[in-house]
């Protein structure tokens, strides 16, 4: 509309009160105005979203004449800085390690990783030891790590840089070829002796690592060191017989001790009964005492939790302080359930209460063994408050006592008005322009920065709030994570339902409710669809390459590819395809095929065969691997508020709770 037009509206020139009418007129002024220029803001921002585009590729390219004439047009873009970096890295040599340690030093952005790739390898031909030492000290990968031990060796004396040699040592693989100049200088110079070559021979043989096995012996000195090792494998072969003719003798030494050692533990993964008798044994003849082997008996005592062994618990319980951890605390809380032994559920719980993360299970079982010692009122007392958080434990406390789950939905939780502390920030200008030009990637690692840096609970309520408005899900779900408010007021944003289509299509096809493949995706993926894990599990229902290739013979289809599994549509396929297969083959029962989806079949069908028990939550809460354990319990809990999202009236968490091992 034009301004003519909105006079008209107004009837400016006819109207009886002239201040009214020059207030009105400014009013409408001022809205066009902010109208034409919003749009213009708006038109300028896609300009700008294309130069940047261009002068991107034309820095991929090495195009310097093309980025110079797009350059002088850019300084104000919020993504700006990126191409500072793109610029350096693509002047190659003709950048100087100056230039290059001066940008690292004043980046405003998360450096980006081909950066900071090129730049190591510039300072590494260059020895810049300094500038290593100063910009990689923090690393987690090991190529880098090395480099940097390498640098401190140069810049602050063996003395700084041997903590971080052993740690790269005492490993039990091989380490990248990066690290052997520093290994070899480490050999050489005796920082790396026969000491640290047995510690590491140690590692790597419980790992069965043959080859690391014979270079590591290759490399003692001394003829004694060699003929441990070939005890040690002696040891890993037979480690009774080993144990029967040599304690005795290895006992008083520190190696020998060590070979008591790796021969006890080898023993227990072979044969945990055999374990117990040959400790049993060693003690009554006085060639071991329990306290100077407590580490080793904590070591049987876990693994024969995490097998079920009757005897678990009596192990865990005598276990000494000095041994004692959380984890053993939550084992022996265990393996005192799988025994019905309410009393000791109890006492391993008291260990547990201010257990950080862990406070809704202890109370939770808590209650469950009140109730079964007779303690009804304080038992009811805990569950009434539990039953109003919305988790995993809440819910089933709340199928307990017959009450509603604290759920509602805010239709407005993401469209409302956001602090502008947060609109503002720069990091998230950035983010939001990362988005738009859909460089999720970047966008996250400026997130996970920004993370490190604020610790405002109203700010990351906001910026979760504001990410759900965008649409980007990981980054609504990881903002959120920075506060500690009840999710029940943004369960929509927290709990989205993208690719709809897709999911609701696949549900239709394979007989699997919407819940289902919902819960899964947001535990595997976070909905991120190019998310690729280390053991190279990929996309949305973060399907192994192996298992996709099975599943798309069995429907049919052409053969995947790890890049096809990039596929929001093909993954959810045969992601809920396969995940329906595990069902029907667990009898319908989703526990036992969420932890197969998880671990696999041969593992769950182990576990299942290690006991007899039939209690579908105390089987989930005894599940060996951690992992396995808490994403059974959280994809359980997402399935439940998704239900109730889909549905409305959604399935309680307690009817999928089937009992295990019911025909087995």
């Amino acid at each position: 509309m034009n301004v003519s037009g909105l006079l008209q509206i107004f009837n400016i020139s006819k109207s009886r009160n002239q201040t009214a009418s020059l207030v009105a007129l400014a009013l409408v002024l001022a809205v066009l105005l902010l109208t034409l220029s919003e749009g213009h803001a708006s038109a300028s921002m896609l300009e700008l979203r294309k130069t940047y585009t261009d002068a991107r590729n034309a820095l991929d390219r090495k195009d310097m004449r093309r980025w110079r004439k797009l350059k002088p047009g850019l300084s104000d873009y919020p993504l700006y800085p990126y191409l500072v970096f793109m610029e350096l890295h693509a002047q190659g040599n003709r950048t100087s390690d100056a230039q290059i340690a001066s940008a690292m030093e004043s980046a405003t952005i998360p450096i980006p990783p081909y950066f900071k790739v090129w730049a190591l390898s510039r300072f590494y031909r260059s020895k810049d030891w300094e500038n290593i030492a100063h910009f990689f000290p923090n690393s987690k990968d090991p190529k880098v790590r090395c480099k940097y031990a390498e640098s401190l060796i140069h810049t602050a004396g063996t003395s700084q840089a041997q903590p971080i040699l052993e740690s790269l040592w005492l490993v039990s693989k091989s380490q990248p070829p990066e690290c052997d100049r520093l290994f070899n200088y480490g050999l050489q110079n005796n920082l790396i002796g026969d000491q640290l070559i047995w510690e590491r021979l140690l590692l790597t043989s419980a790992r069965n690592r043959t080859s690391m096995n014979r270079y590591l012996t290759s490399l003692f000195e001394s003829e004694n060191s060699v003929q441990r090792a070939e005890l040690l494998r002696r040891a890993h072969r037979n480690p009774e017989t080993m144990l029967t003719n040599n304690a005795s003798k290895w006992h008083s030494t520190d190696w020998g001790k060590d070979l008591i050692d790796y021969s006890l533990k080898r023993l227990t993964r072979k044969d945990p009964d055999g374990a117990i008798e040959m400790w049993h044994r060693l003690i009554q003849k006085g060639i071991i005492r329990a306290e100077d082997y407590a580490s080793t008996k904590r070591y049987i005592a876990m693994s024969l939790a995490k097998k079920h062994h009757p005897e678990a618990h009596s192990w865990l319980s005598g276990l000494p302080n000095s041994v004692q951890d959380e984890d053993s605390q939550w084992w022996t809380f265990r393996s005192a359930a799988l025994k019905s032994d309410w009393h000791g559920v109890l006492a391993a719980l008291d260990t547990l209460h201010s257990s950080e993360g862990n406070i809704s299970a202890v109370d939770f079982w808590r209650a469950q063994a009140l109730l079964q010692t007779g303690e009804d009122s304080e038992a009811h007392s805990i569950l009434n408050e539990l039953a109003a958080q919305p988790n995993y434990y809440g819910f089933l406390a709340a199928d307990f006592l017959g009450v509603d789950y604290p759920l509602h939905v805010n239709p407005t939780a993401d469209g409302g008005s956001f602090n502008k502390i947060v609109t503002n920030n720069e990091s998230i200008v950035r983010i939001r322009e990362l988005l738009l030009l859909n460089r999720k990637f970047t966008a996250r690692r400026e997130l996970h920065r920004l993370k490190q840096d604020i610790d405002d609970q109203d700010f990351w309520y906001s910026a979760a709030l504001l990410f759900g408005r965008w649409g980007w899900h990981d980054g609504a779900i990881n903002a959120f994570r920075k506060t500690e408010a009840s999710a029940t007021s943004v369960i929509n944003v927290l709990y989205p339902q993208p690719y709809l289509d897709i999911v609701a299509r696949e549900s239709a096809r394979h007989y699997a409710p919407r819940q289902w493949i919902y819960g899964i995706m947001r535990q595997e993926s976070l909905f991120i669809p190019n998310i690729a894990s280390s053991a190279g599990a990929t996309g949305l229902m973060q399907l192994m390459l192996n298992t996709a290739k099975f599943e798309a013979n069995r429907q049919r289809l052409k053969r995947p590819s790890r890049s096809s599994l990039r596929n929001p549509a093909l993954n959810i396929r045969l992601g809920s395809g396969y995940f329906k297969r595990l069902y029907v083959q667990s009898d319908d029962n989703i526990v036992i095929s969420l932890a197969s989806y998880n671990a696999g079949a041969v593992n769950v069908k182990k576990w299942l065969r290690s006991t007899d028990i039939t209690d579908t939550l105390i089987w989930i809460e005894t599940i060996p691997f951690r992992e396995t354990r808490l994403y059974v319990k959280k994809v359980l809990e997402n399935i439940t508020i998704y239900s109730f999202l889909i549905e409305l009236e959604g399935e309680k968490l307690s009817s999928y709770l089937k009992p295990v091992n019911g025909d087995r």
